[in-house]
């Protein structure tokens, strides 16, 4: 969320980087950037990883949104960004007073919590019924969720999902029953050997 939250009001932060060059202090833009390319890389990370079967960067709403969910995660806070970045380009210095300072700095922020709606309109729906209906299986799970019981011993969870577990639309976690849980991690592909080499 704090990354939503820098997205939105990033405008003041592209102007200040501006006055900094300006009047010429650059090693005072060094915060301000931090502040804006970090959520961005953020952003940008969600977009790039909105394809199913990633398992790196979580989102805002939880680990089990679907891959069109997460785009627009990652619009929400890529697009304010180039939004007010425009702003801090055409309306300097920027004052309250400045004619078009509160559409370049505020509607992108509109922008991004119409995103964030979006977003949550193309979530996982169907599974978030399913558990509010108590319909979604549930397990007995060690405090730490690192072990689950299948009835006769205690499994690790790092190694094996159970079997009839609610899966994220993602693939990428299981329902304990109170709580999502990360799928194992996959096993490394062997390389396959070539014909030759089989022959020999």
């Amino acid at each position: 969320m704090a990354a939503l939250v820098l997205a939105t009001s990033s405008g003041p932060y592209l102007a200040s980087m501006r006055s900094s060059v300006e009047i010429g202090q650059p090693a005072m833009m060094i915060p301000m950037v931090v502040l804006v390319a970090a959520p961005f890389a953020y952003g940008v990370a969600l977009l790039a990883t909105s394809r199913r079967g990633t398992r790196r960067v979580p989102s805002p709403v939880g680990f089990g949104t679907t891959p069109s969910a997460r785009v627009w995660l990652g619009l929400a806070i890529v697009l304010p960004i180039v939004l007010e970045s425009i702003g801090a380009a055409f309306f300097f210095p920027a004052t309250p007073s400045s004619p078009g300072v509160w559409p370049a700095f505020f509607v992108p922020g509109l922008v991004g919590i119409g995103c964030i709606l979006v977003s949550d309109v193309v979530s996982m729906r169907p599974i978030k019924a399913t558990i509010a209906a108590g319909l979604a299986p549930t397990f007995v799970t060690w405090p730490d969720h690192l072990w689950w019981w299948d009835g006769a011993q205690w499994i690790g969870a790092s190694a094996v999902a159970p079997p009839h577990a609610l899966r994220s639309p993602d693939g990428n976690y299981w329902w304990t029953g109170d709580q999502w849980s990360p799928m194992p991690a996959l096993a490394p592909r062997k390389p396959r050997r070539s014909p030759a080499a089989s022959l020999a």
